[in-house]
Parts: structure tokens; sequence; C-alpha cells
């Protein structure tokens, strides 16, 4: 996994054998992004980056990703305005 992934959170039976699953994955190569907490809208990758998408109405919650066990390389923020609002 990730050296940024979760440390600090508490995980439940599943996510724990999920951890040491994809330590062993590392361990061969990949790069593997957990999805336990942080649920992004989408992932995507380009460059050998991976991107957190977050959709949001009309501002971002940077909240989401201030964790320094974020796995994500960086967030791409769309920002759409609520139906009906003006500007």
């Amino acid at each position: 996994i990730d050296d940024r992934v979760f440390k600090t959170t508490v995980k439940s039976g599943h996510d724990i054998m999920l951890i040491e699953e994809l330590e062993v994955l590392k361990q061969k190569g990949f790069r593997c992004i957990p999805l336990t907490k942080i649920r992004p809208d989408a992932i995507a990758i380009k460059d050998g980056k991976v991107y957190a998408l977050e959709l949001e109405k009309n501002h971002p919650d940077y909240d989401k990703y201030t964790s320094p066990s974020n796995p994500y390389d960086d967030v791409i923020w769309i920002i759409k305005k609520s139906r009906g609002e003006k500007g």
C-alpha cells in the first residue's frame, strides 16, 4: 500500500485484512489504493499519477483530503452550481 494510507484511522476487521492483502501486492510492485475511508466519486489515472475525482455542488469540500494518509497524488475538483442558481 502507498505509505500514506490510513494509518491513523480505526479500521474494521475487513479493512485490516484488505490492508494486509494490499501490502502483499505492494511487495510485488503494485501501487494500491484501498477504498476504506475516503471514497472519491471516481479515480483517474494519467502519466503514472492517481487522481481522486470529486464532483461537488457550489464549492469543494477540501477537508476530505487533508489527511497526510491521503493516497492520491492530487484531487481534480469539478464544481457545479446547484440548479436554479445564476452565475
